[in-house]
């Protein structure tokens, strides 16, 4: 990660006498700080993914007494309102946000890797 915001530029500067305390403090400063965003983001992926864990397991589990409430639609409306909806649309909301989540989370990489690419690119030409 610390290629993406060129951190590998300040050893370079170092090496070759152009070093400036300032920069190299912004800089480190910099990583560390989308270092601390990263690790809470993912940590923030984490929690959810267990929630998600835990809301279709308990989705699961009432799926009987929505197929129930689909086929006596009676039941559903005695109790206040249609189970089966209800229970649809929370199980299609968590079935799909692992796919969601991790094609964004492939972006990113996909981007990140890109960035580094660049950043090397420029750094051959210099």
């Amino acid at each position: 990660m610390t290629n993406v915001f060129g951190f590998e530029a300040f050893w370079n500067a170092t090496a070759n006498g152009d070093f400036s305390v300032t920069g190299a403090f912004a800089g480190l400063l910099f990583v560390v700080f989308m270092g601390i965003l990263t690790v809470i983001a993912f940590a923030a992926m984490i929690v959810l993914f267990f929630y998600r864990y835990l809301a279709l397991i308990i989705l699961l589990m009432l799926s009987p007494f929505a197929w129930l409430s689909w086929a006596l639609p009676e039941l559903g409306s005695a109790i206040g309102g249609s189970i089966w909806h209800r229970w649809w649309s929370e199980f299609f909301k968590w079935v799909l946000f692992a796919p969601i989540m991790l094609f964004f989370i492939m972006i990113a990489v996909s981007s990140m890797d890109q960035l580094i690419v660049f950043n090397q690119a420029i750094m051959e030409a210099n």
